[in-house]
């Protein structure tokens, strides 16, 4: 089987929220304390796992997205509460400039190469405000 962020999108997107929890409120309040006015930036937004709650809360969030079936998710659960701005993690660029660009529940490996991966880590250093914040949340297993 290919792996891909679409293959990834059509096998979870209609179980993904069942399957993972709403993110706590201390994960929450973390991103809002380094995102300030915003606006925010996510790598994968996916379903609106984390966006959707943020804007709620008043935050302009912007996102970079691959998979269509993600896509249609996170619009049905949240209207359009993020603004797409890219498709490809490694090779995206705004207008905007970003208080906090974040990248959440391990969704950076899904780049599988280290070059898309610093790739990645340019792009996000060309989207930030001066003193703005990248955040990632990665989980490594003790092997």
């Amino acid at each position: 089987m290919h792996y891909d962020a679409e293959s990834y999108g059509e096998a979870w997107a209609e179980v993904y929220d069942r399957h993972f929890p709403a993110p706590s409120e201390g994960s929450l309040e973390l991103l809002r304390e380094f995102a300030g006015e915003g606006p925010l930036l996510e790598l994968g937004p996916g379903t609106g796992r984390m966006a959707g709650p943020l804007s709620r809360s008043g935050l302009s969030i912007h996102g970079v997205e691959a998979s269509e079936p993600m896509l249609e998710r996170l619009h049905e659960r949240w209207g359009d509460c993020v603004k797409i701005v890219g498709r490809e993690f490694s090779d995206f660029d705004s207008p905007h400039r970003y208080s906090l660009c974040f990248v959440v529940f391990n969704t950076f490996f899904a780049l599988l190469s280290q070059r898309a991966q610093v790739r990645c880590m340019q792009c996000v250093a060309d989207v930030l405000k001066p003193g703005g914040f990248f955040l990632l949340e990665l989980f490594v297993p003790d092997l």
